[in-house]
This record gives C-alpha cells, sequence and structure tokens, in this order.
C-alpha cells in the first residue's frame, strides 16, 4: 500500500470523526498499541501496569472480577476487567493468571469506530482463510512485540484479531495467539466457533506481500550496484559483483532476511525471505523473491 496513503488511514482518519480519537487501534515501531481518550495504552500489558487500560482515568467505571474459566479443558485463573469509552466501544479484558493479557473482547456501538478498526486491521494483519465458521466472521493474524509479564523486555509474538460482523455484532477480538482453537474452547469468552487453515492466504494478499518485499529487496539492490561501480580503492567492486557482503545493518528488516543466491562479476541474485508465518504458492515455504542484479538494471522474480 502506497505509505501516504496508509498515513492517511492511520492518523487523519479521527480528524474526520473526531469522537473516534477516544478510542483506536495504532502502532508503534513493531508494536500494537490503543488510544483511549487520547492516552498511549498497551493492550497487552500486565493488569494493572503503569501502561495498561485500568490507568486511563476518564474511563466509566470498571467491574473487575476474579473468575476461574476452562480453557482447553484445563481450569485457568483470570481476573476480568470490564469498562467503556463512552458512546464508542465497551470492552471486557481477560488476564490469565490474573495479570497477563490473554483475550480482548471489543463491542462497538458506535459504527464508523467499527469501521475504523475494519480498516487498520485490514492493513496491516493477514487474512487468514476459515474453513468453518459462521458468515461474517473475518481472521486475522499478525506479529507485533509485547511484554505479557512485564519485565521490561518485548518480544515478537503472535496478535490474532477476530472480526464479527454478523448483522447486530460489531464486535472484535484480539488475542494473542495464532490459533483460535483455545479461544473457542471457552464459553464464558463468547468466541464464533471457527476452524482456520493458518498457511492458507489469498492471492491478493501474497501479491502484497509479495510488493512489500520487493520493496524492501531493492534498497539492497541500490547498495549492491553502487558497490559494483566503486572502485577497489575505496572497498568498492571495481566493475564487479564479486566480493559484494550485505552490511550487517541491512541483513534484515521487520519482515524480511536478505540473502544472497549467486554472484558473478557482472550479476548478483538478492534474495527475501519472509520472516512471518506466510506460505508461498507452493504451499509448503516462506514466501522468497529475489532480484537479478546488473550494474544498471535488475529483474525481480517470484521464487515461490
Amino acid at each position: 500500500m502506497n505509505k501516504k496513503i496508509l498515513f492517511l488511514l492511520l492518523f487523519l482518519t479521527p480528524a474526520v470523526f473526531p469522537q473516534l480519537g477516544d478510542f483506536l487501534l495504532k502502532t508503534s515501531g513493531n508494536q500494537l498499541y490503543m488510544q483511549v481518550y487520547g492516552e498511549t495504552v498497551d493492550p497487552f500489558a500486565p493488569f494493572d501496569a503503569k501502561n495498561s487500560i485500568q490507568k486511563v482515568k476518564k474511563l466509566t467505571k470498571p467491574v473487575v472480577t476474579d473468575k476461574k474459566l476452562t480453557v482447553n479443558a484445563n481450569p485457568v485463573d483470570f481476573k476480568i476487567f470490564k469498562s467503556s469509552v463512552k458512546g464508542l466501544v465497551s470492552f471486557t479484558v481477560y488476564y490469565s493468571g490474573k495479570k497477563e493479557s490473554y483475550l480482548i473482547h471489543l463491542k462497538f456501538e458506535n459504527e464508523n469506530s467499527f469501521k475504523n478498526l475494519l480498516s487498520f486491521t485490514g492493513t496491516l494483519f493477514q487474512e487468514v482463510k476459515i474453513k468453518n465458521g459462521p458468515t461474517g466472521v473475518t481472521y486475522r493474524k499478525g506479529s507485533y512485540a509485547y511484554d505479557l509479564t512485564g519485565t521490561g523486555t518485548k518480544a515478537p509474538g503472535d496478535v490474532s484479531v477476530l472480526i464479527d460482523s454478523r448483522p447486530g455484532k460489531n464486535e472484535a477480538f484480539i488475542g494473542i495467539i495464532a490459533d483460535p482453537a483455545s479461544y473457542v474452547s471457552c464459553v464464558d469468552f463468547n468466541y464464533p466457533k471457527i476452524e482456520v487453515d493458518l498457511k492458507a492466504m489469498s492471492e491478493q494478499k501474497i501479491f502484497e506481500y509479495y510488493n512489500n518485499m520487493a520493496s524492501e529487496l531493492y534498497e539492497l539492490v541500490v547498495v549492491a550496484q553502487e558497490y559494483y561501480k566503486k572502485p577497489k580503492a575505496q572497498n568498492g567492486g571495481g566493475n564487479s559483483f564479486e566480493g559484494f557482503v550485505i552490511p550487517d545493518n541491512m541483513k534484515e528488516t521487520q519482515n524480511c532476511i536478505f540473502g544472497i543466491d549467486a554472484v558473478s562479476v557482472g550479476e548478483i541474485i538478492l534474495t527475501a525471505t519472509t520472516k512471518l508465518d506466510i506460505i508461498g504458492q507452493d504451499g509448503k515455504t516462506p514466501l522468497k523473491v529475489r532480484f537479478v542484479t546488473r550494474p544498471d538494471d535488475m529483474q525481480p522474480e517470484v521464487v515461490n
């Protein structure tokens, strides 16, 4: 997606609908956040941590209960936090072990706020095919960094979003797991029963990821061409790609790992392999693209 369009989508929408600024999902770096009454909170912060939802003073008076729920046939102690952003959305946050954010259930009162969520998740989360499930329910997943236990160190992990847009619903479930089985197994979560194929993606989504990966790999192509043209006395190739090494700060991005498939005097083949759980067209191995790079031109190719 064009970066300018994405910027407009994520940052100008609240200006069109001022009330939406009271509740939004947003990202910073590789972290997922919620904006609640102008405050930025971490939806996966431990219960009552300094940057958690509990610290937002303008929320409606919360209801907090402890309850033992059965998840995957195992009893789990939960702390359940319920509150709402007046006129927009009510939410229930389930903390497993009474501390770690497990699942957030959002129920939207405002149609524009719900549409904003659809735009956000549709842009930044990968669609996953549902094999069995009610019409109007969609499932997406992504990888974001979070710190469930409050150690101060955030690590990347799966985040899933189920959107329930059936008539009269306008709901969403955000959790820290890629497989919905754990949610479906607990009746108290009121999570629609679905089955998903975690490796399946629509052709359009694969195409979008190919484009993103190729865009990131292109920056490395330019560096390789500069190396070719730079004299050896200046640590270049002296009209050769041989000896080119991927700079340490360009070996990977948030989405890809880069590599060299082959190199000769006049040509180098650079590759990008996804770091995400995205399977390519062969249905077995990760998405991969490459650029056949020459001194003054390059040819992108789909490997898988």
